[in-house]
């Protein structure tokens, strides 16, 4: 009987790196992002929402945005909404809707707001 090596010590397969409230996830790729469990991203801060990059918004899925629940939207900059897709958009419960701004949707003049 051949032997199964462990990969990445998560067994398997591949588990996200740890997130903690001081991580700079500023960096990461789009990749990366759709990477994060969605546990990870409900317990990402304020800051490292406004921190991720609009190139790395593709990334988030439904699933992701669901878990950020109001307080994770309400951080979105208008430049990261911007960068959503319809998709996206779409996946925002009323009350995640109910918490963004004016400012973060008026600069957001290429946000369908009626795709929400």
């Amino acid at each position: 009987m051949s032997s199964v090596s462990i990969v990445n010590a998560g067994g398997l397969y591949n588990t996200p790196s740890p997130i903690t409230t001081t991580t700079d996830i500023s960096g990461y790729t789009s990749d990366q992002i759709h990477a994060l469990t969605a546990n990870q991203v409900s317990s990402l801060t304020t800051s490292q929402v406004a921190s991720i990059a609009t190139d790395a918004i593709a990334g988030l899925t439904s699933r992701h945005l669901q878990a950020m629940a109001t307080r994770g939207v309400a951080a979105l900059t208008s430049q990261q909404i911007q960068a959503f897709s319809a998709s996206q958009l779409n996946s925002l419960s009323r009350t995640q809707v109910g918490t963004l701004s004016s400012e973060q949707l008026m600069d957001g003049s290429r946000v369908d707001v009626s795709a929400i």
